[in-house]
């Protein structure tokens, strides 16, 4: 702050009565805040732009990248079917979602006297 009123002085001549200096000092610290607020705010927007700007691309890189990098099972699962008939398990059929599978044993066992096995395995996925 001294450094500004001296700096003034200077500008001015550097000869200023006491008094003189007083006021000048008070308007100097007035315009000096005034100043000083609407620089910083200035500045602050700036950087908060740029700052807001960088971060916004950051985060939509991300999510794509998220989406690549996002982890995709390459197996399914499956439910086969075997029945045996009294001369071994035979293949029945496959399901590919569990509720079917319940379903479709639930009928088997009703509707069929022979034992009946079910096996949960895992098939390769097709890729998009």
């Amino acid at each position: 702050m001294r450094r500004r009123v001296l700096i003034c002085l200077r500008a001015l001549g550097g000869a200023l009565a006491p008094a003189h200096k007083k006021a000048h000092k008070k308007t100097h610290k007035k315009t000096h805040k005034k100043t000083h607020k609407k620089t910083h705010r200035k500045a602050h927007r700036k950087t908060h732009r740029k700052t807001h700007r960088k971060t916004h691309r950051k985060r939509a890189g991300r999510n794509r990248q998220r989406e690549d990098l996002m982890y995709r099972r390459k197996t399914r699962d499956c439910w086969v079917f075997y029945v045996d008939y009294g001369s071994g398990w035979e293949y029945e059929t496959t399901e590919y979602g569990h509720a079917e599978m319940q379903e479709n044993a639930r009928a088997y066992r009703e509707d069929c006297g022979y034992p009946l096995r079910i096996v949960k395995r895992r098939e390769r996925a097709e890729t998009d």
